[in-house]
This record gives structure tokens, sequence and C-alpha cells, in this order.
């Protein structure tokens, strides 16, 4: 293995450790991502044949396209598209129109596959965190607050699974509209954009998803008000009647009949330029490579605070929701009969290992 593909793949361990860096040694590594990116970009101007030839007003409704790949790919077919012009098939204004429904198709690989959440999925939060990232390593030069006005959000929606169990499948999507709702149109989200900060969404399966910041703001000094803000947006969110305590009785759970659901999620947010302080950006000269090892350290450092998040978050529920807390746990009875044997069987595995232990001492 490679020592880049070592890097990328032990990224994960290395966010546990993050590197304190001084300002100058983070700028240092921005610059180096600064570089390689103006070799990157001459070098596609060089092996670029395609887009001279294709009208400026098509090449720019080609560029809503996120991925390079499928740019490329339209390209080629409009490069086709205009020999049907030439040929008489059709005129250039239904070849705009054709073009312009091609990307439309594209981009739905860009679109989280649950169309009821109209929600863009993960890749394209990834091309819009290189695209913002490109922005920033662009300033000539990049100041330390500049790699802090981008950053990464992971949301993990609590109770998903309670839904589904006791509420039915049907439950389950209500509550992942609601929860999708806050993050794409919420006052959270609303209160950033008021600053001049965009902000995207994604769902990136099951009860995951994700955001990504950019602006013109160091967001530094926003991080715990952003958190607390989303959080409290999210528990707060009326969703009693996704969940009554007399469907919850019906499926064998107690609950008082006060109790009232509530949504949750845990947080975990990080910058370009923290995650910049433990991504070695120093072991390539490929600047694509030296993006995904970027990449991967917001996403897991991003993860990593997430995990700690949900943690406090139960140690918090047990004292003043244990109720919401045991839903949000709830496991169904396949599952936990799994998990019984497979304790049963440790213990079995502890007591033999005491006894052998015991025999040697003999």
């Amino acid at each position: 293995m490679s020592a880049i593909e070592n890097q990328i793949n032990n990224s994960k361990n290395m966010s546990k450790n993050i590197e304190h860096l001084t300002e100058e040694e983070i700028l240092a590594r921005a610059l180096i991502i600064k570089k390689a990116h103006g070799e990157h970009e001459l070098h596609l101007k060089e092996i670029s044949s395609t887009t001279e030839r294709i009208p400026s007003e098509i090449d720019q409704i080609i560029k809503k396209i996120p991925k390079k790949e499928l740019q490329d790919a339209v390209r080629d077919i409009t490069i086709n598209l205009e020999r049907g012009v030439e040929k008489g098939a059709y005129d250039h204004e239904k070849m705009i129109e054709m073009v312009d429904q091609i990307v439309k198709i594209k981009s739905l690989a860009y679109m989280n596959n649950r169309q009821y959440l109209k929600m863009f999925n993960g890749a394209y939060i990834e091309y819009r965190l290189t695209e913002n990232i490109e922005k920033i390593i662009d300033k000539n030069p990049p100041q330390i607050e500049d790699l802090h006005k981008i950053a990464r959000i992971n949301f993990d929606l609590n109770g998903l699974k309670a839904l589904n169990d006791i509420g039915g499948h049907s439950n389950g999507n209500m509550g992942l509209e609601l929860f999708s709702t806050i993050l794409k149109d919420g006052d959270t989200v609303k209160k950033l954009q008021s600053m001049h900060i965009e902000v995207i969404a994604s769902a990136e399966g099951g009860d995951e998803f994700g955001m990504t910041l950019y602006g013109d703001t160091d967001l530094r000094p926003l991080l715990e008000t952003i958190k607390e803000d989303f959080l409290n947006e999210i528990s707060t969110a009326n969703a009693t009647e996704l969940l009554t305590p007399e469907q919850i009785r019906s499926k064998g759970h107690e609950v008082s009949n006060e109790f009232k659901f509530v949504l949750g999620s845990s947080f975990g947010i990080a910058t370009f330029g923290e995650a910049l302080e433990s991504a070695d950006v120093t072991q390539t000269q490929d600047y694509e490579k030296m993006v995904r090892i970027v990449l991967n350290q917001m996403f897991n450092i991003a993860d990593t605070r997430a995990n700690e998040n949900k943690e406090l978050g139960k140690n918090n529920l047990e004292t003043t929701n244990p109720e919401l807390l045991g839903l949000y746990n709830i496991r169904d009875k396949k599952s936990q009969a799994v998990i019984d044997k497979l304790e049963k069987q440790i213990l079995e595995l502890q007591r033999e290992l005491a006894l052998l232990k015991a025999q040697k001492s003999v």
C-alpha cells in the first residue's frame, strides 16, 4: 500500500490526534495545495480539446453539473448534437433545450434517492466543499481566517428506528421529512443565510445527514452557537404526533401518559483549517489526492465530534428524560436476541479464561 493510500485510509485515526500547528504552519499547508491547484488547472487547459468547440451558452449549462467527468460526457454528447444541427435535423434552440434536459438528468446523480426529501446526497456536498476550498486557496494570499470560512457538519437523527418499528415506515418518513425541512429551510439556516453564509444540506443514508457552510465569515467564534441553535430547533420541533403514548404501549413499551416524543440529533462540525492541522498534504504532489486527504479529515473530525456529542446527549437524557432515551435505544426482538446470545457467549469465555488462569497458578 502506498504512502498516500495509508494517509487516506488512516485519516480516521489521525482525527483523534489533531496536531497543534502554528498559524504559519497551517497556512504553509494551504499554500502547498494552492501551488498544486495551479499546476492542476494548467494541465487541464493543456489537455482540453472539446470545450472550445462548444458554444459558450451551452457550456454554461453544462457547468451546472458538479462532477467534471459528467461534464465531459455531456460535452461529448453535445458535439454529436451539433452535427444534427449541421444536418438540419433540428435548430440551435432545440439543441440548447436538449442539452438542458440532459444536464437535469445527469444532475440527478447528486440527489438523494429518497425523492420525498428533495435533498442533495453526499457526493454533491463533497463537490461543493472542493469548489469552496478552491475559492479559498486561490486568494492572494489566503489568510488564516479564510481557512475557517468553510465547514462540514455531521448530523445523526435519533429515534428513527422507534418511529419505523412502532409507528411504521410512514411515520419514519414523516420524521425524516420534518428533520430535512429543518436542515434545508429552518430558522437556524435562515439565520446563517442572513449572515451571507451559504448552507447546503444533504441526506447521506438512513438517519445520517450532512451540511456544508461557506461564506466570508470566520466560523470559529460561531461554532458553539451554530450547534446550540440547530440542536434546540430540532428538539423543539413539533413531533409529538409522530409517536403517541398509546402507539408506544401497543407495541409493548411502557411510557407515561404525559410522555411526548421529540426528535433529537447528534452534531459534529469541522472547518477546513482544522482539517489542515492533521492532514499531511506533503506526501503527494497530486492536487486531487491532497483535496481527498483534507476532505477525509474534515469528515472524520466532524464524525468524531458527532459521536462525542451523541454520548453527551445520552448521558443527559438518562437523568432528564429516560423514557425518550429508551425509545432512542430501541432494538427489535431479533436484534436483542442476537445481542443477548453474544453477551452470554462472552460471559462463558470470561469464565473459561478465569478457570485457565486459576489452573496455571496452581
